[in-house]
């Protein structure tokens, strides 16, 4: 299997407010480090660009799912954007994030897909993958400090008790994810995910990336 890179989001595309509890948007940007953004009523949204380079090897943490969907090669293969954010102690209805809505921008276009996370909701084509990781599979391969996982899931006595689930989409071919405009917002419906990190896939044999 060829390699696949993930670029974590590097900037702010939108001003936007501390949470609830006195977190700062910023907390989004950059790989995963359990420092998170809660999208709550008073911060109902947030937009972030500009994707830089990070590392690899995200398929099998992914394929470790305790909830949702086990992410295979070929699925992870198929997806675009990658998504982190913490639960707690358990998972959404559906085995993973919380309710939401995604728009997804380039130069020309936009797409909107809406995240339900009940579990008997439709789901919108373009998520390929929705599932949960235990915490302490997530602090091993992000370098996380277990103090840092457990201080955002609430609850939690341990990291392998913590839960830090997952959204995977497919948004090409109407979006264009290497413009240089590109830019994903998510904005709050009926529940408050508290998002980690964001990030483009970029797969080796993408012509694209050439």
């Amino acid at each position: 299997m060829t390699g696949t890179e993930i670029r974590w989001a590097r900037t702010l595309a939108a001003p936007a407010g501390e949470d609830l509890h006195g977190s700062p948007p910023t907390n989004v940007l950059g790989e995963p480090n359990a420092y998170t953004y809660a999208i709550h009523d008073e911060t109902p949204s947030i937009t972030v660009k500009d994707f830089g380079r990070s590392y690899r090897g995200l398929v099998d943490l992914l394929g470790s799912a305790f909830a949702g969907d086990k992410v295979s090669p070929d699925v992870f293969r198929n997806a675009d954007v990658l998504a982190f954010e913490h639960n707690g102690t358990y998972p959404a209805p559906s085995g993973g994030w919380e309710s939401c809505e995604w728009k997804f921008s380039d130069r020309e276009n936009s797409l909107v897909v809406r995240w339900d996370a009940s579990a008997s909701a439709p789901r919108d084509a373009h998520v390929v993958a929705n599932g949960s990781i235990r915490g302490d599979e997530f602090c091993a391969f992000f370098h996380v400090p277990e103090p840092d996982l457990l201080e955002v899931n609430t609850g939690a006595t341990s990291a392998k008790e913590a839960v830090v689930s997952f959204l995977l989409f497919k948004v090409r071919p109407e979006i264009d994810i290497h413009d240089e405009s590109f830019e994903i917002a998510i904005n709050l419906t009926v529940t408050s995910p508290d998002v980690d990190a964001i990030g483009v896939l970029v797969h080796d044999d993408d012509p694209e990336t050439r």
